[in-house]
């Protein structure tokens, strides 16, 4: 695999630091508007740290995946940047998953839901953290967003601007 620096440029810039921008303040609002009747929030409960963290560890990396892979396909197909060619074992694994763009941000969001929510929820146990002020939760939900934004995006971008998925798929941009 062999990135050019206007991959590099798209993963990190558009991809990394844009993004992350945009799920700061759109998450720091979500988390406004969702939990601005609470003084405190609970780590455990409906309304709560915990539900709201496995509702962002599949809700970002699932939106995030319907919105960048027909982006990322179109930057390659106006020549911005070529298709990245993955080592043939990457494609073996990536053809098992479906078509469909839907499915695809589905399995990305499950992936995500299935490795950083139990992640999340034990470091948040071990510190020993039972609630947040409202204050404090809007910032830690802005941060976990934008954090989680960081190593997600851009890993979609990359494997949405991979060889044979995009050439398969540039007639749908």
């Amino acid at each position: 695999m062999n990135l050019q620096s206007s991959h590099r440029f798209y993963l990190i810039v558009d991809l990394g630091i844009i993004t992350a921008v945009v799920n700061l303040l759109l998450n720091g609002a979500i988390a406004w508007t969702a939990f601005q009747s609470l003084l405190y929030v609970p780590l455990w409960g409906v309304q709560s740290i915990s539900s709201d963290i496995l509702g962002t560890t599949f809700m970002l990396p699932f939106i995030t995946f319907l919105f960048i892979t027909p982006l990322a396909r179109r930057e390659v197909y106006r020549k911005r940047f070529p298709a990245i060619e993955f080592p043939r074992r990457l494609y073996q694994v990536l053809d098992i998953a479906p078509d469909s763009t839907i499915l695809r941000a589905f399995i990305v969001g499950i992936f995500s839901l299935i490795i950083f929510g139990p992640i999340s929820l034990l470091i948040l146990s071990m510190l020993d953290i039972s609630h947040l002020s409202f204050n404090h939760f809007v910032v830690f939900k802005a941060i976990f967003a934008s954090g989680l934004g960081i190593i997600a995006t851009p890993i979609i971008g990359l494997l949405s601007i991979g060889g044979s998925l995009t050439n398969r798929t540039l007639s749908n941009c």
